[in-house]
């Protein structure tokens, strides 16, 4: 049989005991015939973990296992509370909704609407040297500059002032970080009549369109075709050419992109407001002084 002799002793000890039904294998752990293991949970604490998890839903198995050990002095492990909670309640069926909705994807309609601004450091804080880019919402457009120093005030003014002067199409809104959330830059938007959406903390998904743009710039631009010894005149160069390939020549495949490139998209909007003309207004760069 290829057995140890004392795994053999023991099968014989419970063929003994239980006649044929010991030759069959069995599932390990509890048994149906209500007898529990060793070390299973007591019926009190598995019911006053399930009275913690209907009273405070949106609290997962580690602040629960928290709450009861201050509660009730007990320390339990977020493994074993999540596994009466799917042994005991509905929470975690794969058909029940979660309280954390799926990322919905979305493209605007008209360009200019919302503008996604954010910063870079593609060789990281090692070089004094930041990357400001801005990304159409509709069009995929790109502004793009670099600049010395960090993502300071003044470098931001400087950069809105860029995209105001080179975007194709009036910026109605710009969509920023908290980084930025402060008097100078909401009194400067301003006065080109832009407004500023800040995105919720600890959620970057509402700036998506300009973070995973950053990954594309790093692997297409930044690691292919600048050093880390460049001088800022020759990185600015270098960004021209960038941009320009990006807007003019570059396919994108996002959503309700079909392969265009931005400056496409831009005649394809456009285009299709001329042959469906409604109220509003699409003049270029008309800002409010």
């Amino acid at each position: 049989l290829k057995m140890h002799p004392k795994a053999f002793l023991r099968l014989k000890g419970r063929y003994k005991r239980e006649g044929k039904d010991a030759l069959w294998p069995k599932k390990p752990g509890p048994k149906k015939n209500g007898k529990h293991s060793v070390n299973s949970t007591s019926e009190t604490i598995e019911e006053h973990v399930i009275h913690l998890s209907r009273k405070y839903p949106y609290l997962g198995p580690i602040p629960l296992a928290r709450l009861l050990e201050q509660e009730k002095a007990v320390r339990l492990h977020a493994t074993t509370i999540w596994r009466i909670l799917r042994r005991r309640t509905d929470r975690y069926e794969p058909g029940r909704k979660r309280w954390k909705d799926p990322v919905q994807l979305y493209c605007l309609e008209e360009p200019g609407i919302e503008v996604q601004m954010d910063a870079c450091f593609p060789y990281g804080r090692a070089r004094d040297l930041v990357f400001f880019d801005a990304v159409d919402d509709c069009s995929r457009h790109l502004c793009t500059e670099a600049y010395k120093g960090g993502e300071d005030a003044d470098s931001a003014k400087n950069f809105v002032r860029k995209l105001v002067r080179t975007s194709p199409f009036r910026i109605r809104s710009i969509r920023l970080d908290n980084h930025f959330n402060g008097p100078v830059m909401k009194r400067f938007c301003r006065y080109y009549g832009i407004n500023l959406i800040f995105n919720d903390p600890y959620h970057p998904e509402q700036n998506g369109k300009i973070e995973r743009y950053h990954r594309t710039f790093k692997r297409e631009a930044v690691w292919r075709t600048m050093s880390f010894s460049d001088p800022l005149p020759v990185i600015r160069y270098k960004l021209a050419l960038w941009t320009k390939h990006y807007n003019f020549e570059r396919p994108h495949g996002g959503l309700a992109m079909n392969g265009m490139t931005p400056v496409q998209k831009l005649q394809s909007v456009y285009l299709s407001k001329i042959i469906y003309p409604q109220p509003v207004t699409l003049s270029l760069q008309q800002y409010i002084a």
